[in-house]
C-alpha cells in the first residue's frame, strides 16, 4: 500500500442549475456589497459599482430561475414589490444600456434605473441608484439599503410559498 499525498474531489454539475444555486450566488453577492460598504475597506469606486451591478443582476435573474423551476409567480412578485421593481429596472437598464419600454398590461409605468454615484465617505462606500418611471416619477435609493430590502422581499416570497433555499 502506498501513501496518499493529497485527496482530490470532483463535483459534476448538470446543464440546468436549480434555483437554490442562484439564491446562493445572490447571498454571496450580498455579502460582497456589505463588505464594499464597510468602514476601512479600500475598494475602488468601479469595483463597488460592479459589485452592486452583479448583486442586482443576480437578484433579478432569481425570478426567472424560480418561476421556470417551480411555476410560482416570481415575475409578478418582482413587479409588485417596490424594492424588486427598482432592482429589475437597474438590471434591465444595465443589460440593454438604455430602456425605452412602453407601458403595458404587465407594467403600466415602466422604470429605468442606474447607478448614479459612488462616494467614498468616512463611513465606507456609498452607492446611489437613480430611477425614473415612464410617467415622470423620479427618485434615488441607497444601493445597500435597497439590496437588503430586495433580499428580504425574496425571503418573504419563499415563506409565502413554502420554499426553502437552504434545502
Amino acid at each position: 500500500m502506498g501513501i496518499v499525498d493529497a485527496a482530490y474531489v470532483a463535483i459534476g454539475y448538470g446543464a440546468v442549475r436549480p434555483w437554490v444555486e442562484r439564491w446562493q450566488d445572490l447571498e454571496d453577492a450580498k455579502q460582497q456589497v456589505e463588505v464594499v460598504c464597510q468602514v476601512g475597506t479600500d475598494i475602488s469606486p468601479d469595483r463597488a459599482r460592479r459589485a452592486f451591478l452583479m448583486f442586482f443582476r443576480l437578484c433579478r435573474e432569481a425570478a426567472d430561475h424560480i418561476e421556470d423551476e417551480t411555476g410560482l409567480p416570481a415575475q409578478a412578485h418582482v413587479h409588485a414589490d417596490p424594492a424588486l421593481r427598482i432592482c429589475d429596472a437597474l438590471a434591465q437598464t444595465t443589460k440593454h444600456r438604455t430602456r425605452d419600454k412602453k407601458p403595458g398590461t404587465k407594467d403600466p409605468d415602466p422604470m429605468t434605473a442606474r447607478i448614479s454615484q459612488v462616494e467614498s465617505t468616512p463611513n465606507g462606500e456609498r452607492v446611489t441608484i437613480a430611477w425614473n418611471t415612464w410617467h415622470g416619477l423620479t427618485g434615488t435609493e441607497d444601493a445597500l439599503a435597497l439590496a437588503r430590502r430586495c433580499a428580504l422581499a425574496w425571503q418573504r416570497f419563499f415563506q409565502l410559498h413554502g420554499l426553502n433555499p437552504a434545502a
